[in-house]
């Protein structure tokens, strides 16, 4: 009895990991050209989540539903802030940064 009451209890932990609330939102992040941006950062400040882009740059996170910001960053890039309102059946975004003047003295 104290072993299955533990199972149960450990599943229930597992399921408690991985919201119900959670949509997974996906896109890339690419230049002006269509090359991908790797390891571009993607982040949502207000609730402290974020992730980076792979070599394709490609990138998953997993929302709440409603509106949302992604803030987009890489260096040699401009910043990118992006609105969206995560709902079931999102489509995957396309984010594209712009190219940051540098300036050499």
């Amino acid at each position: 009895m104290k072993r299955g009451l533990t199972l149960v209890l450990a599943l229930a932990g597992v399921c408690a990991a991985a919201p119900a609330w959670a949509i997974r939102v996906t896109g890339t992040v690419s230049d002006r050209h269509g090359a991908p941006i790797e390891f571009a950062s993607v982040a949502v400040r207000a609730l402290r989540l974020g992730t980076a882009t792979d070599e394709a740059g490609r990138f998953v996170l997993d929302l709440p539903l409603g509106p949302a910001v992604l803030d987009v960053r890489q260096i040699g890039y401009e910043p990118a802030r992006v609105a969206i309102e995560v709902a079931v059946g999102l489509a995957p975004l396309r984010i594209t940064l712009a190219e940051q003047p540098v300036e050499l003295s």
